[in-house]
């Protein structure tokens, strides 16, 4: 937060945001940062203003500049607000905090995919992600077959291997369903894409990628930008967020701390970012914040099927976070419901069809970390009501924000709690972020 002396206009990259000094972070497709002035900007800043914590944001995938900014802005204002309540101000003591905005090009893709025209450009926008001339080779090929596609069954199996050709074969994390596609035929998974956005159509503002409308191709091209999105967002935080926070700890010492913050993907670029810090092992970080976090509930576990460890498991073995880690759930979550329901779908489970908890293919922000022996979950507190127990070090404490209590059809509502993804900034929400950070 400013404080009396804070020589904010010596730089035009730190501008106040809600009470707080706040500086922005802008990363590109391949998750190399736009600007290397931004960081070193923030590292001057924090040296002369002689700032104790830095707390770094990120949004999710429905963050365009001004949206993200919004979004920070009002997690600040509560988060703010908060850090005045008596009851933390014995831990506020002399601390200085500055806030940091990380920002990755989510704002680049479209929700749904219509026709022809829409499909081109939806793989056109994929095309920018392929790491190599022969993965790029492969969507100018899918490309090339969008004016027979909808009536020819060969022509259907080779666009879904060209596309699925172009972005590996998902073995690194099989948790987030990936690997399913590549056990059918491409007419067979396209038709199966179709009957899946017509049956959910009902919820379909809710969907992140799934439009009825679209037909077999656009379902398809919406569930693999999603997959996209995902891979984009941990490139963030692994080659360009790491980066940051390695460079900043050489500059600024251990006696500042670090807190990352992330929303939906921006969740996963979080968790990237501490699995890289893991991997290289030279950096910690103070406390890690997880908002309706856009990956799957077994991240963090040590077997996440077939004898594997989470993708994130390394973050909790190599203790990268010496602090508190919180994640925050709730089964009112329906875009994470609906995002991992089609994987479920392909497993043939149909009672696991909405991505609960018994579902191999779901996301920690609807249900929590599931078998995950170092974590605990508790309900979500009011504002001004003390966890009973402070969150630990070690441990991966989850929130359960679902505003019902009681079962179908029964359900009592319960206010202020998480209603929605994109419900994150309200003063419950940030009441555990301040218990986390201080």
């Amino acid at each position: 937060m400013l404080n009396p002396g804070d020589n904010i206009r010596q730089t035009k990259t730190i501008e106040p945001l809600a009470g707080f000094p706040f500086g922005e972070l802008k990363f590109g497709l391949r998750g190399d940062a736009r600007s290397v002035r931004p960081a070193k900007a923030l590292i001057s800043y924090c040296r002369r203003n002689k700032i104790t914590d830095m707390i770094f944001l990120a949004h999710g995938f429905r963050g365009n500049a001004a949206s993200a900014t919004s979004l920070y802005m009002r997690l600040l204002a509560n988060l703010g607000a908060n850090f005045t309540r008596p009851e933390f101000a014995s831990r506020i003591g002399g601390r200085k905090f500055a806030a940091v905005g990380v920002y990755w090009n989510s704002e680049e893709y479209p929700e749904s995919v219509g026709g022809t025209e829409s499909a081109r450009d939806a793989l056109d926008l994929l095309r920018k992600h392929c790491a190599t001339p022969y993965s790029a080779a492969h969507i100018g090929h899918a490309r090339s077959l969008l004016r027979v596609v909808e009536i020819d069954h060969h022509a259907q199996d080779e666009f879904v291997a060209s596309v699925l050709r172009a972005f590996g074969d998902g073995s690194d994390d099989p948790a987030e369903g990936l690997p399913l596609l590549r056990g059918m035929r491409g007419s067979e998974l396209l038709a199966e894409f179709h009957d899946h956005a017509t049956r959910r159509s009902g919820g379909i503002d809710n969907m992140p990628f799934v439009s009825p409308a679209s037909g077999g191709v656009g379902a398809f091209l919406n569930f693999m930008t999603w997959s996209a999105l995902k891979k984009m967002s941990g490139t963030v935080g692994t080659r360009g967020l790491a980066d940051m926070l390695i460079a900043g700890r050489r500059k600024l010492g251990a006696s500042v701390k670090f807190h990352l913050v992330g929303h939906s993907l921006g969740a996963r670029l979080a968790a990237e970012c501490c699995r890289e810090l893991g991997q290289r092992g030279d950096v910690k970080v103070d406390s890690l914040t997880l908002l309706e976090g856009a990956f799957s509930q077994f991240g963090f576990s040590p077997d996440a099927g077939s004898g594997r460890p989470g993708f994130f498991r390394d973050v909790i073995e190599k203790k990268v976070v010496t602090g508190p880690m919180i994640s925050t759930f709730s089964n009112a979550d329906a875009v994470l419901k609906n995002a991992y329901s089609f994987a479920s779908r392909l497993h043939r489970n149909r009672l696991q069809y909405a991505g609960d908890a018994s579902s191999p293919y779901a996301a920690i922000g609807a249900n929590g970390a599931q078998q995950t022996p170092e974590s605990a979950a508790v309900k979500l507190q009011r504002a001004g009501n003390l966890y009973r127990n402070p969150f630990e070090s070690g441990i991966l404490t989850c929130l359960d924000g679902t505003p019902w209590q009681g079962e179908r059809p029964h359900w009592r509502r319960r206010k202020g709690e998480i209603s929605g993804h994109d419900d994150v900034t309200n003063a419950n929400v940030t009441y555990a972020i301040a218990s986390a950070v201080l």
